[in-house]
């Protein structure tokens, strides 16, 4: 069965359980995650290719208990956070549940919260890393991070060329070391400290949604109470922005207070911070370890820091990649639940709105044209669909879409995206471009 075949059987089903799901590690596909979408689920059915053309493993699901079969092998139970060599690639099974387990935090103040899965590290490359490193003196393939059963990592080094090191040891190309809370690690010339969650002994992590709604969450569970000041949660989520990197307190009561003096303004911002202290119901200790205010500036520790969905639609859609499995357009659109702290029409949050919109849009674009090429339309479709609630009169994306379909002999397929994007253009006054309506006749003969 092909991906597009599989996706458009898919449509509708709901996942069985919504909480878990594989990641899966082929070195000669890209990254497929892998939703429940029920008890039973055969592995060349689900993720063709990714084990091999002919594996007869299945993965079944019970509550929260998992279990990989095969008619000719043992059984193997699969807990939360573990990672395991099937065949010819690496699965590990995820809880969406769990807050990050750990912090990886380059010394130029940039930073990975690390969920409890495989991590790939290296440059840019044929390889999909998710720790991308711009830097000539890390290997396209410079090491992968390993999830243990206590909450932790190993660290596995790859390159030949380049140095992986732990403290001041050296690790050989297959040699695997387990990280301890506060080793420095080295890829390259690039150095890194790692973090421990929870052998820092830190207070509880925080975490947001700001996409469509407002909710902070503490250790996974929803804060109850509701901030009512509309400033102080529009400044909670001005934080959530940077995630862990500062910010000017000139630039923000510039900003939230621009007409009063410099003295009330510092006053007003003290009395957002002590709302939202109180919202989280967080000692003054506690507070001040999450919320680190000097007089200079203010920023969310990135030590205390969980998923903000913000953060994660920004980093999934950026670096100029498509997204290329149906997996990370399921994560896309669960992430995505609507603008940008939509009740805010300051220009920070307006740009902040405009930008991220703009980026997911561009991402997909290169994601139609991407399985566009790979004649796989249902999900070439599927990333249109998306776009299109955001960009409606946007004719490129459109054009590319067309074109893939005149390519894979589905000139219907054209006609009807044609027509929709008409109908909306109509709405506005406007009329689609000479090359669409070129493309549209050619669609109409069929050629």
């Amino acid at each position: 069965m092909d991906e597009a075949t599989q996706q458009s059987q898919a449509e509708g089903i709901k996942t069985y359980q919504p909480h878990l799901e594989l990641q899966i590690l082929s070195p000669e596909k890209p990254e497929l995650r892998l939703p429940f979408y029920a008890a039973s689920m055969r592995l060349h059915e689900h993720a063709p290719g990714m084990l091999g053309e002919s594996t007869e493993w299945s993965v079944e699901v019970e509550g929260d208990d998992v279990l990989l079969t095969h008619p000719k092998e043992s059984s193997i139970p699969l807990q939360a956070g573990q990672s395991l060599r099937i065949e010819k690639a690496d699965i590990t099974l995820l809880d969406l549940r769990k807050p990050p387990a750990a912090l990886l935090t380059a010394m130029d103040g940039l930073s990975w919260q690390l969920q409890l899965q495989r991590y790939q590290v290296g440059r840019r490359g044929r390889r999909l890393n998710h720790i991308e490193l711009n830097e000539p003196t890390v290997s396209r393939e410079q090491a992968t991070l390993i999830p243990t059963q206590s909450d932790g990592f190993n660290l596995l080094a790859e390159s030949g060329s380049s140095p992986t090191i732990v403290n001041e040891t050296t690790l050989k190309p297959g040699e695997q070391t387990r990280l301890q809370h506060g080793d420095m690690v080295r890829f390259g010339n690039l150095l890194f400290r790692y973090t421990n969650h929870q052998e820092a002994g830190h207070g509880p992590l925080l975490g947001m949604r700001t996409l469509g709604t407002f909710e902070m969450l503490l250790d996974g569970q929803r804060v109850k109470q509701e901030l009512t000041s509309a400033k102080t949660r529009w400044l909670m989520a001005l934080l959530g922005t940077k995630w862990g990197q500062p910010i000017s307190v000139e630039w923000v009561i510039g900003r939230f207070w621009p007409d009063a003096t410099t003295s009330r303004a510092r006053k007003n911002l003290g009395v957002a911070l002590k709302q939202l202290r109180e919202c989280l119901e967080l000692s003054e200790e506690d507070f001040s370890e999450l919320v680190i205010r000097t007089r200079t500036h203010l920023k969310l520790n990135p030590d205390l820091l969980g998923s903000h969905d913000f953060c994660d639609v920004r980093d999934l859609t950026g670096e100029g990649k498509p997204l290329t499995s149906t997996a990370t357009l399921d994560r896309l659109e669960s992430l995505y639940q609507g603008p940008f702290l939509g009740d805010c029409y300051e220009d920070w949050a307006l740009q902040e709105r405009q930008e991220l919109e703009q980026g997911i849009v561009e991402c997909l674009t290169r994601t139609v044209d991407h399985f566009g090429r790979r004649k796989e339309l249902a999900t070439a479709r599927r990333a249109l669909d998306d776009a299109v609630k955001l960009a409606p009169d946007n004719q490129g994306i459109v054009e590319i879409y067309m074109k893939a379909a005149l390519e894979a002999a589905s000139p219907e397929e054209a006609v009807a995206v044609y027509q929709e994007l008409e109908s909306r253009l109509k709405a506005d006054d406007l009329e689609p471009d000479i090359e669409l309506v070129k493309l549209f006749y050619r669609a109409q003969a069929g050629i």
